[in-house]
């Protein structure tokens, strides 16, 4: 391997591995900060506040994703953009979620036709607010995460799960009402915004500023329209749960939805900031890609998948545990949704390949037919209730949309579908046996509560861990695996 080769591989390792600290860590602090937002909430509102914040969430974040046009992505992945370009699209940006914001304030009175609630065209007007502060956020995120500055990203993150979690306490114990939620959203809109912006030290051109800029709003529609159809299924269950059982259920469906999710949408998705521009980066040394790829690809899967699994086994114990009493009829819905949540950890690091490699048409595509299985599975399961409804997406997200995903995005490209079935076959063959293995010795020894939690968390990573070692071509895989890693820490030493 020549110097020319060496000295970018290094330089991108050390980034990788200091990125992969700064970032986890913040995912870490957010995590616990949410955790005890969820907890102090839970206690202090009711289901039916967070029904009702639910019953809104899912439109604002509809028009979010719209509004966005997938430019924050077209700003980290594009090599070359020049400032007047950037400009351009920061403009952009505004001026739609500015229409958007506008939108939103004329269409709220539809929602009380809807839903019959009048309390929800108030809410749904304010969420302009944080709607045009989270639009002019992003573009300065995006710019930090473009120059790889993941020290000031996780600052950034840790300083608005934060504020967030601090204002949505006190103004639950001020107001009890489910307005604090909306305090804390803004607050932490608000925040993103400063500080990112005081980071980057960006300031836009004037707004009349020519550039050419179609082929990155290409790219970011391609994206947006990802994002949208991710959206659907995503949040139109809530919207069918809202419609179909009231906000009641849909409250202690949400909390159930937020909780499988916080893997994927806190650890792996983030993480994404730091894969998907270097591996941007490498998509001409095909060898480089696929080892950094599977490296980062197989610890989250292996790490983050049997922890699910395992919740899911021991819901009975963990949601009043952590929730309190009032929310038991939540376990079997958090259960059944733990499937999904282990099938999006897939889906998020496919959209890593896509994306890397410019495959953004061929990502909408996939999506939109993923989408419109998860519609279906949601009103095949509508007809057993919520919890049907869960099962329903849970099985079919796992059964079907897992496997056509592997053969889709590694249908091309140096990161084939044999290399992705090798990594989640271990989880597989664990999952089940430790499924098997709780079940038969709960029955026989009776346990619960946390005595039941433990056994499902130690059963899952021990079955793991024995596969993995046991297995022939699991351990090489391990093994590969942690080379990769070691080398990644130890580039980022070199200096």
């Amino acid at each position: 391997m020549s110097d020319v080769r060496q000295a970018p591989e290094r330089a991108y390792g050390r980034l990788a591995f200091q990125g992969t600290v700064a970032i986890g860590v913040a995912q870490f602090c957010k995590v616990v900060l949410q955790l005890v937002s969820l907890f102090a909430l839970s206690r202090i509102l009711s289901p039916v506040d967070f029904g009702l914040v639910a019953a809104v969430t899912p439109i604002v974040a509809f028009v979010t994703l719209v509004q966005d046009l997938g430019l924050q992505q077209t700003l980290v992945q594009t090599r070359s953009i020049g400032p007047e370009q950037i400009s351009r699209l920061f403009w952009i940006n505004i001026g739609v979620a500015s229409l958007i914001a506008l939108g939103l304030v004329l269409v709220a009175p539809l929602l009380e036709r809807f839903y019959g609630d009048p309390r929800l065209p108030a809410l749904f007007r304010s969420w302009a607010i944080p709607l045009v502060a989270s639009a002019a956020a992003s573009h300065h995120i995006a710019l930090l995460n473009r120059d790889l500055r993941f020290r000031e990203l996780a600052f950034v993150d840790i300083s608005v799960a934060l504020i967030t979690t601090v204002m949505a306490v006190l103004a639950a114990l001020a107001l009890r009402s489910y307005w604090a939620i909306w305090m804390s959203v803004t607050a932490g809109s608000l925040m993103a915004f400063s500080m990112a912006a005081t980071l980057t030290g960006w300031r836009p051109m004037r707004p009349w500023v020519g550039a050419e800029t179609r082929h990155l709003l290409r790219f970011g529609v391609h994206v947006g329209g990802t994002n949208i159809m991710s959206f659907l299924w995503a949040h139109l269950d809530k919207v069918i749960v809202a419609k179909a059982f009231g906000p009641v259920q849909l409250g202690l469906y949400d909390l159930s939805y937020k909780l499988q999710l916080m893997p994927s949408s806190h650890v792996v998705a983030p993480l994404g900031r730091i894969v998907a521009p270097i591996l941007g980066r490498l998509k001409d040394d095909a060898s480089a890609y696929r080892d950094t790829y599977l490296t980062f690809a197989s610890a989250m899967t292996w790490l983050l998948t049997p922890g699910i699994l395992a919740f899911g086994i021991a819901a009975d114990d963990l949601v009043p545990l952590l929730f309190g009493e009032k929310w038991s009829s939540a376990a079997p819905i958090f259960a059944w949704l733990t499937l999904a949540g282990s099938s999006q950890i897939l889906f998020t690091m496919g959209n890593w390949l896509f994306i890397s490699q410019h495959r953004t048409g061929e990502m909408l595509g996939w999506n939109a037919v993923s989408s419109l299985m998860a519609l279906v599975s949601f009103l095949v399961g509508l007809h057993w209730g919520l919890v049907g409804l869960a099962a329903s997406f849970g099985l079919i997200s796992l059964l079907i949309r897992a496997p056509l995903m592997l053969l889709v995005v590694g249908r091309t490209g140096p990161v084939a579908a044999r290399d992705l079935a090798g990594l989640l076959a271990p989880v597989v063959v664990s999952a089940i046996l430790a499924f098997a293995l709780v079940a038969f010795l709960d029955g026989a020894e009776g346990m619960g509560g946390l005595a039941a939690i433990a056994l499902s968390l130690f059963s899952t990573y021990g079955i793991l861990a024995l596969v993995l070692v046991a297995v022939p071509s699991s351990r090489r895989r391990l093994t590969r695996v942690t080379a990769r890693a070691n080398a990644l820490r130890l580039r980022s030493q070199d200096a």
